[in-house]
């Protein structure tokens, strides 16, 4: 998934890239549309609970089987790190 539609083109063969946005919670089911599974990584925002929340909200409506998020080792041991503990709800 891409912001810049420009970007798939320059995507190597084979791949296929969409356009969409976590910042765009509405872009998700169309991104997630087909797909059987999800490699999910949130960016580092103050935000990035609520937009690891949608994309998993969206992806499961879409019929998403597997999701694997990255997250970071051993978060809840962490809980005074804070983009540790923002991961814990997705």
């Amino acid at each position: 998934m891409t912001r810049s539609a420009g970007r798939i083109a320059s995507l190597p063969q084979g791949v296929e890239g969409v356009t969409g946005s976590m910042l765009e919670p509405e872009s998700l089911p169309a991104v997630f549309a087909g797909a059987g599974e999800l490699f999910l990584i949130t960016p580092l925002a103050r935000d990035e609970t609520a937009q690891g929340i949608d994309a998993v909200d969206a992806a499961i409506a879409a019929g998403i089987r597997r999701i694997v998020y990255l997250s970071v080792h051993q978060a809840d041991k962490a809980l005074s790190i804070p983009h540790f503990v923002s991961k814990l709800p997705v």
